[in-house]
């Protein structure tokens, strides 16, 4: 179920469903429209009935009238939403799950809701408290509430400076300050390579400014980490230091591999697998 922003979007969306989501396999038929004067769900008979074949639901305004659908687990809404009551009245449609039989895997016993804020923290913090106004625990409201991540590294670049060890550094010290700071700087002692991974605190900075032997280092260390904040902030991050990623830490990226087991014997799966078995 998506809410969309505007009833002349409708249409559109509903074509990007059909041609963009073909793993899908959604049809024309299997999507309605339901704003203003085009309510294509007066004419469905069995929207309250497994017999029902519709997927999917585009709508403008319609789920703050009260109007429930009995198959709604997932809800995208695509307008900013500014308010928690606002939120919690969409988050309402599907939470319900009417009817619903637990099933084998856990994932189906649950509804999910997209929304989107650029005061989302804000209004995260309101939703929490009507969720334990309703019912919920605080530990179930935290659990369920599941807030993605506003910024992304992928505009950000590291930034390296490189001193001389022996007379614009004290090795030491930046060893201790660098494991210290847990993967947030990296540290070549052989080249004098420093290099800030993400945003430092204020103090982070200070520590790692320490380090240096001469002010020109200490400058350049400190420019260095006010560059990696600027350009996080830049692409819509807080500037805030936080964890690096596995990815910025450089730590191997692995992938299973599909195996088969005959007996005690566990080896690669292979296509030839598919014509020598039944």
């Amino acid at each position: 179920m998506i809410q969309a922003e505007r009833a002349d979007a409708c249409e559109p969306l509903r074509e990007r469903l059909i041609t963009e989501f073909t793993d899908c396999g959604l049809s024309k038929a299997e999507i309605l429209i339901s704003v203003g004067k085009l309510d294509e769900l007066k004419d469905e008979k069995f929207i309250n009935t497994p017999k029902s074949k519709v997927k999917a639901i585009i709508t403008v305004e319609k789920l703050r009238e009260g109007w429930d659908c009995p198959f709604a687990y997932v809800l995208c809404s695509l307008k900013e939403t500014r308010s928690a009551t606002a939120i919690e009245q969409l988050v309402g449609r599907i939470l319900r799950l009417p009817n619903a039989k637990e099933k084998r895997n856990p994932d189906l016993n649950c509804a999910y809701a997209f929304s989107l804020s650029s005061s989302m923290p804000e209004v995260l913090n309101e939703l929490r408290e009507a969720l334990e106004s309703n019912g919920f625990t605080r530990a179930e409201a935290e659990r369920i509430i599941l807030p993605a991540p506003t910024n992304f590294s992928l505009g950000q670049q590291p930034e390296t400076v490189t001193l001389d060890p022996e007379k614009e550094l004290d090795v030491p010290l930046t060893e201790a300050v660098v494991k210290k700071l847990a993967g947030k700087v990296r540290f070549a002692p052989t080249t004098g390579q420093v290099t800030v991974i993400v945003p430092l605190s204020t103090e982070e900075t200070k520590e790692l400014a320490a380090c240096a032997k001469t002010e020109e280092a200490k400058t350049a260390l400190t420019e260095a980490a006010d560059r990696v904040k600027a350009a996080d902030e830049a692409f819509g991050g807080s500037g805030e230091t936080r964890p690096p990623s596995p990815y910025q830490m450089q730590l191997p990226f692995r992938v299973p591999i599909l195996c088969v087991r005959e007996g005690d014997t566990l080896f690669e799966f292979e296509s030839t697998y598919l014509l020598e078995h039944p």
